[in-house]
Protein backbone atom coordinates (compact mmCIF):
# COMPACT_ATOMS: atom_id res chain seq x y z
CA UNK A 1 0.00 0.00 0.00
CA UNK A 2 2.43 2.19 0.99
CA UNK A 3 4.77 1.49 -2.46
CA UNK A 4 1.35 2.75 -4.38
CA UNK A 5 1.03 5.89 -2.57
CA UNK A 6 4.65 6.61 -3.51
CA UNK A 7 3.85 6.01 -7.14
CA UNK A 8 1.22 8.42 -7.34
CA UNK A 9 2.79 10.74 -5.63
CA UNK A 10 5.25 10.61 -8.24
CA UNK A 11 2.99 10.56 -11.08
CA UNK A 12 1.63 13.87 -9.56
CA UNK A 13 4.81 15.87 -9.48
CA UNK A 14 6.12 13.78 -13.08
CA UNK A 15 2.61 15.30 -14.23
CA UNK A 16 3.30 18.93 -12.91
CA UNK A 17 7.12 18.77 -13.69
CA UNK A 18 5.70 18.26 -17.60
CA UNK A 19 3.40 20.91 -17.24
CA UNK A 20 5.82 23.49 -16.27
CA UNK A 21 8.98 22.33 -18.39
CA UNK A 22 6.06 22.74 -21.15
CA UNK A 23 5.06 26.00 -20.02
CA UNK A 24 8.62 27.24 -19.30
CA UNK A 25 9.28 26.66 -22.81
CA UNK A 26 6.90 28.54 -24.80
CA UNK A 27 7.65 31.38 -22.23
CA UNK A 28 11.68 30.87 -22.94
CA UNK A 29 10.62 30.97 -27.08
CA UNK A 30 8.88 33.86 -26.44
CA UNK A 31 11.63 35.59 -24.53
CA UNK A 32 14.36 34.59 -26.51
CA UNK A 33 12.23 36.14 -29.94
CA UNK A 34 11.50 39.41 -28.31
CA UNK A 35 15.83 39.29 -26.79
CA UNK A 36 16.40 39.22 -30.61
CA UNK A 37 14.15 42.25 -31.51
CA UNK A 38 15.21 44.06 -28.40
CA UNK A 39 18.71 43.65 -28.85
CA UNK A 40 18.60 44.75 -33.31
CA UNK A 41 16.20 47.50 -31.68
CA UNK A 42 18.18 49.10 -29.56
CA UNK A 43 21.70 48.37 -31.47
CA UNK A 44 20.38 50.41 -34.18
CA UNK A 45 18.53 52.93 -32.10
CA UNK A 46 22.27 53.92 -30.47
CA UNK A 47 23.27 54.40 -34.46
CA UNK A 48 20.44 56.67 -34.90
CA UNK A 49 22.11 59.90 -34.18
CA UNK A 50 25.37 59.10 -36.46
CA UNK A 51 23.11 58.61 -39.47
CA UNK A 52 20.92 61.64 -41.99
CA UNK A 53 17.74 59.69 -41.54
CA UNK A 54 17.31 58.71 -45.28
CA UNK A 55 15.26 55.74 -44.64
CA UNK A 56 12.35 54.63 -43.02
CA UNK A 57 13.48 52.79 -40.10
CA UNK A 58 15.99 55.00 -38.26
CA UNK A 59 13.63 57.86 -37.39
CA UNK A 60 10.86 55.36 -36.23
CA UNK A 61 13.54 54.35 -33.53
CA UNK A 62 14.38 57.25 -32.35
CA UNK A 63 11.00 57.78 -31.84
CA UNK A 64 10.94 54.65 -29.89
CA UNK A 65 13.96 54.48 -28.25
CA UNK A 66 12.40 54.59 -24.49
CA UNK A 67 9.95 52.09 -25.41
CA UNK A 68 13.15 49.76 -26.75
CA UNK A 69 15.11 50.72 -23.78
CA UNK A 70 12.01 49.41 -21.64
CA UNK A 71 11.86 45.94 -23.71
CA UNK A 72 15.40 45.52 -23.34
CA UNK A 73 15.23 45.94 -19.91
CA UNK A 74 12.30 43.38 -19.30
CA UNK A 75 14.02 40.69 -21.39
CA UNK A 76 17.42 40.88 -19.48
CA UNK A 77 15.52 40.62 -15.76
CA UNK A 78 13.66 37.46 -17.52
CA UNK A 79 16.69 35.84 -18.33
CA UNK A 80 18.31 36.92 -14.46
CA UNK A 81 14.93 35.46 -13.26
CA UNK A 82 15.52 32.30 -15.18
CA UNK A 83 19.77 31.84 -14.51
CA UNK A 84 19.85 31.58 -18.31
CA UNK A 85 23.13 33.93 -18.62
CA UNK A 86 24.19 33.84 -21.77
CA UNK A 87 21.15 34.94 -22.63
CA UNK A 88 21.78 38.10 -20.88
CA UNK A 89 25.36 39.03 -21.93
CA UNK A 90 24.10 40.56 -25.47
CA UNK A 91 21.07 42.62 -24.01
CA UNK A 92 23.11 43.82 -21.25
CA UNK A 93 25.85 44.84 -23.36
CA UNK A 94 23.39 46.92 -24.94
CA UNK A 95 21.41 48.25 -21.95
CA UNK A 96 24.86 49.56 -20.48
CA UNK A 97 26.29 51.14 -23.41
CA UNK A 98 22.14 52.82 -23.95
CA UNK A 99 22.71 54.02 -20.17
CA UNK A 100 24.69 56.58 -20.65
CA UNK A 101 22.03 58.56 -22.94
CA UNK A 102 19.63 57.69 -19.91
CA UNK A 103 20.11 61.56 -19.09
CA UNK A 104 17.97 62.68 -22.20
CA UNK A 105 14.83 61.08 -21.16
CA UNK A 106 15.09 60.88 -17.34
CA UNK A 107 16.75 62.83 -14.17
CA UNK A 108 17.14 61.35 -10.72
CA UNK A 109 15.95 62.28 -8.17
CA UNK A 110 12.69 61.43 -9.68
CA UNK A 111 10.70 64.04 -7.74
CA UNK A 112 9.84 67.32 -9.30
CA UNK A 113 8.01 69.78 -7.30
CA UNK A 114 10.80 71.03 -5.62
CA UNK A 115 9.30 74.13 -6.50
CA UNK A 116 10.75 77.30 -8.22
CA UNK A 117 13.93 78.11 -6.79
CA UNK A 118 15.19 81.84 -5.45
CA UNK A 119 16.50 84.03 -8.57
CA UNK A 120 20.19 84.74 -7.53
CA UNK A 121 22.09 87.38 -8.60
CA UNK A 122 23.50 87.65 -11.92
CA UNK A 123 21.79 84.65 -12.72
CA UNK A 124 19.95 84.89 -17.03
CA UNK A 125 16.22 83.38 -17.01
CA UNK A 126 15.42 82.38 -20.50
CA UNK A 127 12.05 81.10 -21.92
CA UNK A 128 11.42 79.38 -25.09
CA UNK A 129 7.90 78.60 -25.99
CA UNK A 130 5.90 77.39 -28.96
CA UNK A 131 2.92 79.43 -28.44
CA UNK A 132 1.00 78.43 -31.61
CA UNK A 133 -0.25 81.74 -32.51
CA UNK A 134 -1.94 82.53 -29.57
CA UNK A 135 -4.56 79.74 -29.77
CA UNK A 136 -5.39 77.24 -27.19
CA UNK A 137 -6.33 73.78 -27.92
CA UNK A 138 -9.83 74.68 -27.83
CA UNK A 139 -9.21 76.84 -30.81
CA UNK A 140 -10.14 80.32 -28.40
CA UNK A 141 -7.17 83.12 -28.38
CA UNK A 142 -5.73 82.99 -24.99
CA UNK A 143 -2.63 85.48 -25.71
CA UNK A 144 -3.98 87.62 -22.70
CA UNK A 145 -3.41 84.49 -20.33
CA UNK A 146 -0.40 83.66 -21.72
CA UNK A 147 1.63 86.66 -21.76
CA UNK A 148 0.27 87.96 -18.47
CA UNK A 149 2.27 84.48 -17.17
CA UNK A 150 5.44 85.35 -18.90
CA UNK A 151 5.18 88.51 -16.99
CA UNK A 152 4.63 86.71 -13.72
CA UNK A 153 7.38 84.51 -14.89
CA UNK A 154 9.46 87.59 -15.39
CA UNK A 155 12.20 86.55 -17.69
CA UNK A 156 15.06 88.03 -19.15
CA UNK A 157 14.47 86.63 -22.71
CA UNK A 158 12.10 85.00 -24.38
CA UNK A 159 12.31 82.97 -28.04
CA UNK A 160 8.49 82.85 -28.85
CA UNK A 161 7.57 80.22 -31.70
CA UNK A 162 5.11 80.73 -33.78
CA UNK A 163 4.71 84.18 -32.86
CA UNK A 164 1.71 86.03 -34.02
CA UNK A 165 1.70 89.53 -33.67
CA UNK A 166 -1.67 90.13 -35.44
CA UNK A 167 -3.51 88.01 -33.35
CA UNK A 168 -6.23 90.21 -31.72
CA UNK A 169 -5.83 93.51 -31.80
CA UNK A 170 -2.41 95.05 -29.92
CA UNK A 171 -0.67 91.99 -29.79
CA UNK A 172 2.69 92.90 -30.36
CA UNK A 173 2.28 96.01 -27.89
CA UNK A 174 1.26 93.87 -25.56
CA UNK A 175 4.69 91.66 -25.36
CA UNK A 176 6.46 94.69 -26.27
CA UNK A 177 5.20 96.26 -22.76
CA UNK A 178 6.66 93.60 -20.88
CA UNK A 179 9.68 94.70 -21.78
CA UNK A 180 9.55 98.55 -22.07
CA UNK A 181 11.59 99.01 -19.40
CA UNK A 182 14.43 97.05 -20.35
CA UNK A 183 17.63 98.52 -21.77
CA UNK A 184 16.79 97.29 -25.23
CA UNK A 185 14.25 95.64 -27.22
CA UNK A 186 13.77 93.93 -29.89
CA UNK A 187 10.93 92.03 -32.48
CA UNK A 188 12.25 90.05 -35.41
CA UNK A 189 10.61 87.59 -37.55
CA UNK A 190 11.68 84.98 -40.12
CA UNK A 191 9.28 85.59 -42.84
CA UNK A 192 6.47 88.09 -43.69
CA UNK A 193 4.37 84.98 -42.73
CA UNK A 194 2.83 85.21 -39.23
CA UNK A 195 2.17 81.81 -38.52
CA UNK A 196 6.14 81.05 -39.28
CA UNK A 197 7.27 83.78 -37.13
CA UNK A 198 10.24 83.85 -34.69
CA UNK A 199 10.46 86.39 -32.03
CA UNK A 200 13.02 87.05 -29.50
CA UNK A 201 12.72 89.65 -26.65
CA UNK A 202 15.27 90.84 -24.21
CA UNK A 203 15.89 93.07 -21.02
CA UNK A 204 19.03 93.05 -22.26
CA UNK A 205 20.82 95.88 -25.07
CA UNK A 206 20.20 94.14 -28.42
CA UNK A 207 23.72 94.93 -30.59
CA UNK A 208 22.73 93.11 -33.24
CA UNK A 209 20.18 90.38 -34.77
CA UNK A 210 19.32 89.21 -38.05
CA UNK A 211 17.74 85.82 -39.48
CA UNK A 212 20.48 82.76 -39.52
CA UNK A 213 20.23 82.74 -43.50
CA UNK A 214 18.40 85.18 -45.58
CA UNK A 215 19.17 82.98 -48.43
CA UNK A 216 16.88 80.27 -47.29
CA UNK A 217 13.61 81.68 -47.12
CA UNK A 218 11.88 78.30 -45.51
CA UNK A 219 14.58 78.18 -42.51
CA UNK A 220 12.66 79.51 -39.52
CA UNK A 221 15.65 80.70 -37.62
CA UNK A 222 16.84 84.18 -36.21
CA UNK A 223 19.82 85.60 -33.68
CA UNK A 224 20.37 88.69 -31.55
CA UNK A 225 23.49 89.46 -29.56
CA UNK A 226 22.57 90.20 -26.37
CA UNK A 227 25.12 92.53 -24.79
CA UNK A 228 24.78 90.76 -20.68
CA UNK A 229 26.91 92.35 -18.23
CA UNK A 230 29.83 93.07 -20.42
CA UNK A 231 29.78 90.05 -22.47
CA UNK A 232 28.15 89.18 -25.64
CA UNK A 233 25.91 86.69 -26.16
CA UNK A 234 24.29 84.99 -29.12
CA UNK A 235 21.01 84.03 -28.92
CA UNK A 236 19.33 81.52 -31.38
CA UNK A 237 15.98 81.16 -32.16
CA UNK A 238 14.61 78.05 -34.35
CA UNK A 239 11.59 76.28 -35.18
CA UNK A 240 12.60 73.25 -37.53
CA UNK A 241 9.64 71.60 -40.03
CA UNK A 242 6.75 70.27 -38.59
CA UNK A 243 6.49 66.33 -38.38
CA UNK A 244 3.07 67.00 -40.42
CA UNK A 245 1.45 64.35 -38.07
CA UNK A 246 -2.13 66.25 -37.54
CA UNK A 247 -4.41 66.00 -34.36
CA UNK A 248 -6.58 63.32 -36.69
CA UNK A 249 -3.20 61.35 -36.71
CA UNK A 250 -2.51 61.64 -32.64
CA UNK A 251 -6.16 60.87 -31.86
CA UNK A 252 -5.43 57.62 -34.26
CA UNK A 253 -2.22 56.28 -32.96
CA UNK A 254 -3.74 56.66 -29.28
CA UNK A 255 -7.28 55.35 -29.44
CA UNK A 256 -8.71 52.45 -27.98
CA UNK A 257 -9.60 51.33 -31.03
CA UNK A 258 -6.48 51.46 -33.08
CA UNK A 259 -6.13 47.21 -33.32
CA UNK A 260 -9.77 47.15 -35.15
CA UNK A 261 -9.51 50.00 -37.41
CA UNK A 262 -9.48 47.88 -40.88
CA UNK A 263 -7.92 50.67 -42.64
CA UNK A 264 -4.77 51.01 -39.92
CA UNK A 265 -2.15 49.99 -42.62
CA UNK A 266 -2.80 52.59 -45.01
CA UNK A 267 -3.08 55.32 -42.14
CA UNK A 268 0.21 53.95 -40.56
CA UNK A 269 1.84 54.20 -43.70
CA UNK A 270 0.94 57.56 -44.55
CA UNK A 271 1.78 58.74 -41.17
CA UNK A 272 5.20 56.96 -41.35
CA UNK A 273 5.98 58.85 -45.03
CA UNK A 274 5.50 61.78 -43.52
CA UNK A 275 7.15 61.58 -40.46
CA UNK A 276 10.37 60.18 -42.52
CA UNK A 277 10.27 62.36 -45.24
CA UNK A 278 10.14 65.65 -42.39
CA UNK A 279 12.90 63.82 -40.45
CA UNK A 280 15.12 64.48 -43.41
CA UNK A 281 14.15 67.95 -44.16
CA UNK A 282 15.25 68.88 -40.64
CA UNK A 283 17.86 67.13 -40.46
CA UNK A 284 19.03 69.57 -43.61
CA UNK A 285 17.70 72.42 -41.53
CA UNK A 286 19.80 71.43 -39.01
CA UNK A 287 22.96 70.85 -40.49
CA UNK A 288 22.76 74.85 -42.13
CA UNK A 289 21.90 76.00 -38.32
CA UNK A 290 25.24 73.78 -36.96
CA UNK A 291 27.18 75.42 -38.99
CA UNK A 292 26.20 78.90 -38.35
CA UNK A 293 26.18 78.60 -34.50
CA UNK A 294 29.59 77.13 -34.59
CA UNK A 295 30.66 79.91 -36.64
CA UNK A 296 29.58 82.70 -33.91
CA UNK A 297 32.37 84.49 -32.31
CA UNK A 298 30.34 84.94 -28.88
CA UNK A 299 28.97 82.03 -26.62
CA UNK A 300 25.99 80.73 -28.01
CA UNK A 301 22.17 80.07 -26.49
CA UNK A 302 20.29 77.77 -29.11
CA UNK A 303 16.72 77.97 -28.34
CA UNK A 304 13.07 76.72 -30.30
CA UNK A 305 11.27 73.57 -31.41
CA UNK A 306 13.20 70.92 -33.23
CA UNK A 307 10.40 68.86 -33.68
CA UNK A 308 12.80 65.93 -33.10
CA UNK A 309 13.69 63.56 -29.91
CA UNK A 310 16.75 63.57 -28.02
CA UNK A 311 17.23 59.90 -29.81
CA UNK A 312 17.90 61.44 -33.35
CA UNK A 313 19.98 63.17 -35.94
CA UNK A 314 18.95 66.27 -35.55
CA UNK A 315 19.61 66.50 -31.75
CA UNK A 316 22.98 65.73 -32.31
CA UNK A 317 23.75 68.36 -34.88
CA UNK A 318 21.90 70.94 -32.99
CA UNK A 319 23.62 70.38 -29.87
CA UNK A 320 27.05 70.03 -31.00
CA UNK A 321 29.19 70.48 -27.69
CA UNK A 322 26.33 72.52 -25.78
CA UNK A 323 25.01 71.45 -23.02
CA UNK A 324 21.72 70.44 -22.96
CA UNK A 325 19.89 72.46 -20.14
CA UNK A 326 17.67 69.12 -19.06
CA UNK A 327 20.77 67.09 -19.03
CA UNK A 328 21.87 69.47 -16.75
CA UNK A 329 19.59 70.87 -14.50
CA UNK A 330 16.47 68.41 -14.99
CA UNK A 331 14.58 66.30 -12.90
CA UNK A 332 12.46 63.49 -13.21
CA UNK A 333 11.02 62.61 -16.77
CA UNK A 334 10.61 65.47 -18.88
CA UNK A 335 8.05 66.06 -22.03
CA UNK A 336 7.48 68.86 -23.72
CA UNK A 337 4.41 68.12 -26.13
CA UNK A 338 1.20 67.75 -25.82
CA UNK A 339 0.10 64.32 -27.30
CA UNK A 340 1.30 61.12 -27.87
CA UNK A 341 0.91 59.94 -24.11
CA UNK A 342 3.28 63.09 -22.95
CA UNK A 343 6.08 61.62 -23.84
CA UNK A 344 7.90 63.72 -26.57
CA UNK A 345 10.60 66.38 -25.16
CA UNK A 346 10.97 68.02 -28.72
CA UNK A 347 11.91 71.39 -27.87
CA UNK A 348 15.12 72.68 -25.78
CA UNK A 349 17.27 75.30 -24.52
CA UNK A 350 21.22 74.38 -25.22
CA UNK A 351 24.04 76.84 -23.69
CA UNK A 352 27.56 77.30 -24.08
CA UNK A 353 29.47 74.96 -21.94
CA UNK A 354 30.91 77.48 -19.81
CA UNK A 355 27.51 78.64 -18.82
CA UNK A 356 26.37 76.76 -15.61
CA UNK A 357 22.96 75.52 -15.48
CA UNK A 358 20.84 76.16 -12.41
CA UNK A 359 17.53 75.24 -12.96
CA UNK A 360 15.23 73.86 -15.74
CA UNK A 361 11.40 73.81 -15.55
CA UNK A 362 8.43 72.94 -18.02
CA UNK A 363 5.05 74.41 -16.43
CA UNK A 364 2.31 72.19 -17.37
CA UNK A 365 0.41 74.84 -19.19
CA UNK A 366 -2.69 74.20 -21.80
CA UNK A 367 -2.33 77.48 -23.40
CA UNK A 368 -0.45 75.71 -26.88
CA UNK A 369 0.39 72.07 -27.65
CA UNK A 370 3.79 72.94 -26.43
CA UNK A 371 5.10 73.28 -22.99
CA UNK A 372 7.62 76.26 -22.29
CA UNK A 373 10.81 75.21 -21.40
CA UNK A 374 12.26 77.58 -18.90
CA UNK A 375 15.89 77.46 -18.29
CA UNK A 376 17.86 79.85 -15.14
CA UNK A 377 22.04 79.79 -15.81
CA UNK A 378 24.79 82.14 -14.69
CA UNK A 379 27.66 83.63 -16.46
Amino acid sequence: MAEYYRNEIRSVHSAASDRRGLFGMIFDSLAAVLTGIASLGLFLALLVPCFVPEGRLLPVLGLLAPAIYLLTLCVVLYWIIRWRWLWVIVPLLLLSIATFRLDLFLQLPIRSDRGVPPRERGSVKVISYNVRQFYGPDGETNRDSLLAWVGRETPDVVCFQEFTPNTGQGSRALVDSLFEAAAGRSYFSTTGDTITSQAIYSRYRILRSGRTRRDIPALRSVWADLLIGEDTVRVFNCHLNSTSITNEDREFLTADSFLQDTAREEKVRSILVRYTDNSLLRASQADTIARVVGESPYRVVLCGDFNDTPVSYVYRRMRGNRQDAFSEAGRGFSYTFNGFRNVLRIDYVMLDPTFEVVDYRTPELDYSDHLPVVVTFKR
